[in-house]
């Protein structure tokens, strides 16, 4: 059905994936390398440059650089490929640094199912299927990328997290789904890659608010502004924001606004009609 040499136009090419089989290793193509980060011993170094983390994580790193790694070869899933989509990017910004990243749930989903797929290594049109995952991994990869969250080419160093885009990005999760009446730490956290204490004081140290109260106040203000700009009912309101019961919303309006909700909302409107 496809002629073979299609594949050579791919914009990404999977060669293979495997865990590492030694300790040290020169990469003879684009390698991503993923771990759980449970092995709070594992260290590695790029090239020179050390770091380590004990959160889940993926690099992304360029041929021709020398990897040595501590830890468990198993703990670490390596995805080695090759692209002209990424060959042209690099050569634009002039870098071969790797860059590395909290592994987001968006990623993860895309690297399991490449590395769980079974792979006969004749089917042309499963190789093609592969090059889809992988060019749409990398794709999330790039959104979400972190132009600062990379090894630094001139002056190595220890890497350090840059949790603010992680934090903003699980700000921006919580409004989206805050109609979810269930939305839970645990789900924020899982979303961006942290583990729930760790992301609890990150969140708080970067908001200076708790990811609870943080989430309380998006519920407020959705609910204040519901009552203001529309004649949306209770129950729709609190299908909305999330809350679960009328009586539970508005014992909240009240406490935060000192009336009920509608009052508060015929309040604004009179406002609006005949301001002072």
């Amino acid at each position: 059905m496809f002629n073979a040499h299609l594949t050579d136009f791919l914009p990404v090419r999977l060669v293979h994936r495997c865990h590492p089989e030694q300790h040290e290793w020169l990469t003879e193509s684009y390698e991503l390398l993923l771990w759980n980060g449970n092995a709070h011993s594992s260290s590695f170094a790029i090239s020179g440059a050390h770091f380590s983390s004990s959160l889940p994580s993926i690099m992304l790193v360029h041929p021709q650089q020398r990897i040595v790694y501590s830890g468990s070869l198993n703990a670490v899933r390596v995805l080695t490929f090759n692209s002209i989509f990424l060959d042209a990017f690099f050569a634009e910004h002039r870098t071969t640094s790797a860059v590395i990243m909290p592994l987001l749930s968006s990623i993860a989903k895309y690297a399991d199912t490449i590395w769980d797929t079974p792979l006969s290594g004749q089917d042309i049109a499963e190789e093609m299927r592969m090059s889809r995952h992988l060019y749409t991994l990398l794709t999330e990869l790039f959104i979400n990328w972190d132009e600062n969250a990379h090894v630094n080419d001139s002056s190595p160093s220890d890497l350090k997290y840059h949790s603010g885009r992680m934090i903003v990005y699980a700000t921006r999760y919580i409004k989206k789904n805050i109609s979810n009446a269930d939305l839970s730490l645990e789900e924020i956290a899982h979303v961006i890659g942290y583990h729930p204490n760790y992301f609890c004081q990150e969140f708080k140290r970067i908001m200076n608010i708790s990811p609870f109260k943080f989430v309380a106040r998006v519920r407020i203000d959705i609910a204040l502004h519901l009552l203001r700009t529309t004649d949306e009912s209770m129950q729709s309101i609190c299908k909305k924001t999330g809350i679960k019961k009328p009586a539970s919303l508005s014992a909240i309006i009240k406490k935060q606004v000192g009336m009920p909700p509608l009052q508060y909302r015929r309040t604004y409107k009179l406002r609006q009609l005949f301001p002072e």
